[in-house]
C-alpha cells in the first residue's frame, strides 16, 4: 500500500524536475504532468490536457491493479493470521438485532454520494478529451461534447513535438526511484516510531503526520531556493 500510494505521488511530480531542468534539453526531460500543465494551464488547450491527463490515470490505474494482484498472497496471509489471534466474540444467545433498513438506505445513500463526487471528475475528464479545444474552455461547461472529436489524442501520438511514451517513461523512473528512496528512509523512521518507546514519541508522531496536510505548492518556493543553492538550476 505504500509503495502504491507513493508512486502514485511521485507521477505526479512538477515542482522539482521544472525547476532543475524545464524540460531541457529540448523536451528530453519533460513529464506528462509537464505537458498537462502547458497545454492546460499556458496554451489553453484543455482537450489535449484532459486526454493526456486521462492517458496518466489509466496507466496509475493499471499501476494500483498490477501491485494489488502482485502482493495480494501476503496481505491475504497477514489479515488470516491477524483474524486467527483476535479472541471469538461471543453471540448472546437471543441473537443480535441487525441494522434498521434506514440506517442500511442511509449507508448506501452515502456511498452512493461519495460514488459521485470521486467519479464525476473523471467522468467529466474523459468527456474533455472528446472536445474541442474551443469548446473545453467554453463559460458554459458541457458533460457531452457537442462536436466529438479525437483531436487531443492525435496531436499528443503523431506530433513530433510530443514524444508521449518517453514522457510516461520519464514519469515512472521518477516516481519508482523516489518511491524507493521513501520508502528506505520511512521504513527506518516507521519503525522508530512504531517499536521504540522514548518521550516525546506521540508528539514526532502527530507532527510528522501534519506535513501530511501541507500543500506541495507552498513548498516550490523552498525547493527552488535549495536547488539554486546546490547549483543545480536548469541543469
Amino acid at each position: 500500500f505504500v509503495i502504491t500510494v507513493t508512486i502514485l505521488a511521485s507521477a505526479n511530480l512538477f515542482g522539482q524536475s521544472y525547476i532543475i531542468t524545464q524540460g531541457r534539453p529540448g523536451i528530453e526531460t519533460r513529464s506528462a504532468i509537464m505537458y498537462i500543465g502547458q497545454e492546460g494551464l499556458r496554451e489553453f488547450r484543455m482537450g489535449n490536457a484532459a486526454a493526456m491527463s486521462f492517458l496518466l490515470t489509466l496507466v496509475l490505474m493499471l499501476i494500483s491493479v498490477a501491485n494489488f494482484l502482485l502482493f495480494r498472497e501476503g496481505t491475504k496471509g497477514a489479515l488470516m493470521a491477524t483474524a486467527a489471534t483476535d479472541a471469538p466474540t461471543r453471540r448472546p444467545a437471543g441473537g443480535t438485532r441487525g441494522p434498521s433498513p434506514v440506517r442500511v438506505a442511509a449507508f448506501y445513500a452515502g456511498l452512493l454520494l461519495l460514488t459521485l463526487v470521486f467519479v464525476s471528475p473523471l467522468v467529466f475528464m474523459l468527456s474533455t478529451s472528446f472536445k474541442t479545444n474551443v469548446e473545453s474552455v467554453s463559460a458554459t461547461p458541457t458533460w457531452i461534447p457537442r462536436e466529438p472529436t479525437t483531436e487531443g489524442y492525435r496531436f499528443m501520438f503523431s506530433a513530433a513535438q510530443t514524444p508521449v511514451l518517453r514522457w510516461f517513461l520519464n514519469s515512472l523512473l521518477a516516481a519508482i526511484g523516489q518511491a524507493a528512496l521513501i520508502v528506505v528512509v520511512a521504513s527506518m523512521a516507521a519503525y522508530a516510531l512504531a517499536r521504540m518507546e522514548f518521550r516525546g514519541r506521540r508528539v514526532l508522531t502527530a507532527l510528522i503526520l501534519a506535513t501530511l496536510f501541507i500543500p506541495p505548492v507552498s513548498l516550490l518556493i523552498p525547493n527552488y531556493v535549495i536547488v539554486s543553492e546546490l547549483g543545480w538550476l536548469d541543469s
